[in-house]
């Protein structure tokens, strides 16, 4: 489940990434230099996401064994889901997601830099944009613990946060927005 929901809400945000490698590889296939379907480096980028998914799975079923979630992944402790809001509001000001944030949405920059040739390399170059990915937004990801894990509505609105830091103008505008409003709902829920 948890693999299908990263694929279904993260996959949008990367169209940029996957279309720089699509246009690059086509440039290359037009001076016959080696030519490797796009789906490699899809593949690359899911395999990230799957293991941060096998991660989360794991997270949940801790979470449900000591009676902080739900069957259906609900939190049962605005405790729990306080200071999730708190630590993905907080993430939002740090280095290393501005770092992650960078990396995500400069495809043409990362497409010059990790390139890598052959089949192999296009599965290398996904999965380290996939890393860079799940270093950007997995903070927001573990938000479905503090709301739900099944509600459909949450995902949307997470997904839409991660498409607005990605695609709209550059800055920190939206990341810090996004990270006072996390917080905000975080000492909400902590102390009301």
């Amino acid at each position: 489940m948890w693999v299908a929901m990263m694929a279904a809400m993260m996959l949008p945000a990367t169209y940029p990434m996957v279309r720089a490698f699509v246009t690059i590889n086509r440039r290359r296939r037009e001076r016959a230099a080696p030519y490797v379907p796009t789906a490699w480096f899809v593949l690359g980028y899911l395999l990230a996401w799957s293991v941060f998914s096998i991660a989360a799975a794991a997270v949940q079923w801790g979470l449900q064994h000591a009676g902080l979630l739900n069957a259906m992944g609900e939190s049962l402790s605005r405790t729990l889901s306080g200071i999730l809001f708190l630590a993905a509001g907080a993430y939002q000001w740090t280095p290393l997601k501005d770092v992650c944030l960078s990396r995500c949405r400069s495809p043409e920059g990362f497409v010059l830099t990790e390139w890598r040739d052959g089949h192999a390399g296009a599965v290398v170059m996904g999965l380290r944009h996939g890393l860079f990915c799940v270093g950007c937004c997995g903070a927001l990801m573990l938000l479905l613990f503090a709301v739900a894990v099944m509600n459909l509505l949450w995902v949307a609105v997470l997904t839409l946060l991660v498409m607005a830091e990605k695609l709209l103008p550059p800055g920190r505008a939206v990341r810090h927005a996004i990270g006072g409003m996390l917080s905000a709902i975080g000492l909400w829920l902590l102390l009301s």
